[in-house]
């Protein structure tokens, strides 16, 4: 029996050119995969792998056929930081995050090798998209969370290039209805 069912096809139309598991081994854990994207012709893969001692979040450089050239993990003190990937327009890769108590922002470069860490406190939230402007800012879409009474506010925060973090505002929304419904 595999380790691992990565893939599991009842009924297609067409061939399935392949399908692979992937697994730490000697460690019984699991592997879940969140982002998939393209570095020239190579993938890319973010995800976090849990097991009973640790939590971690991993990045899988790999050729078109899936074939892993590079693995990595990036965690603090062995708890996955939860991490949202995406690839630059100069095929850095940036990772970002808010948790509870703290924002983490690491971009690595096209080998997975970090070119910055940053870490800082920030209003508890959650991230849950970012996105590259035209300008290499990275853009984090998320929440803020307020702990009495609980309830949160969208979020947007603006990176530059190596991470740093402008100061913070807020402004109102005024929502108008639209003048027809959805159906």
């Amino acid at each position: 029996t595999p380790d691992v069912l990565f893939l599991n096809i009842f009924k297609t139309s067409g061939p399935l050119a392949w399908s692979k598991g992937y697994r730490v081994p000697g460690v019984d854990q699991t592997l879940v995969a969140n982002d998939l994207s393209f570095i020239g012709e190579n993938l890319v893969v973010q995800g976090r792998a849990t097991a009973p001692l640790f939590s971690k979040d991993v990045v899988m450089l790999m050729n078109k056929d899936g074939v892993i050239k590079q693995a990595r993990s990036y965690s603090e003190n062995n708890q996955s930081l939860n991490l949202e990937m995406i690839v630059t327009q100069n095929h850095d890769l940036v990772l970002t995050n808010s948790t509870w108590a703290q924002g983490s922002f690491l971009r690595l470069d096209s080998t997975l090798n970090i070119r910055y860490s940053k870490k800082a406190q920030v209003q508890p939230g959650g991230t849950y998209s970012i996105r590259e402007g035209l300008d290499g800012a990275i853009y984090d879409l998320g929440a803020f969370w307020y702990p009495n009474p609980y309830n949160a506010d969208i979020s947007l925060k603006k990176y530059s290039f190596d991470g740093l973090l402008g100061s913070c505002f807020v402004d109102t929304m005024v929502l108008v209805t639209a003048p027809q419904l959805v159906i």
